[in-house]
């Protein structure tokens, strides 16, 4: 990671326990093709990182996501030809590029309506906005401080053994496979697709 963008976020304390994050420069983010793009203004507050284990969350990623949020006057698009919204329950919508199917945002509704094709506008009011911790550019979500799990009573019942699990930076190091192999995975080792 660039220097520059090493230094991006800095701490501050709101309260006595409670600690957010000041983006110390422009953040920038948008989806995997390109199609929509933003920025965070300098100076912005972002909430540290939590993990939504709801089974809206773990049909739309496949596990889980892990998100920050802002108020939503400090993001702005540069791009946005490729968002869409999708009213996902009767509570939130979320963000996503139509084209490569990037997860981008989330955002609750503050009206008890439901949500229809008429009405559905009316969330751009919301005063805040969730954004995906994969949607923030070269990497600059990683200095970002991680807080909790939240709905933990819908997660997969994998998330007991994540940290006892073979952590690898890649797909064909050892642990992994050894792992695999415990469970009885014949995978043929020259093979990538098999592990992925």
């Amino acid at each position: 990671m660039p220097h520059s963008q090493a230094h991006a976020l800095s701490s501050s304390h709101r309260g006595e326990n409670q600690s957010a994050i000041v983006a110390s420069l422009e953040l920038k983010g948008g989806c995997l093709c390109g199609g929509v793009e933003f920025v965070i203004a300098e100076g912005t507050m972002l909430r540290p990182l939590i993990a939504c284990h709801c089974e809206d969350c773990r049909q739309l990623s496949g596990s889980f996501v892990m998100a920050s949020k802002v108020e939503s006057a400090a993001l702005s698009y540069k791009k946005r030809e490729t968002l869409r919204w999708y009213a996902s329950s009767s509570w939130a919508r979320r963000a996503f590029c139509h084209r490569c199917g990037s997860q981008l945002f989330y955002q609750t509704r503050q009206t008890s309506e439901e949500i229809d094709e008429e009405n559905l506008q009316a969330l751009n009011s919301d005063s805040s906005i969730s954004i995906m911790l994969g949607a923030f550019a070269h990497r600059q979500g990683d200095a970002m401080p991680f807080v909790g799990h939240i709905f933990t009573s819908q997660a997969h019942p994998a998330l007991e053994k994540l940290s006892c699990s073979p952590m690898c930076k890649r797909w064909d190091e050892q642990p992994l496979i050894d792992a695999l192999v415990q469970l009885g995975w014949e995978a043929d080792k020259d093979n990538s697709k098999s592990y992925e």
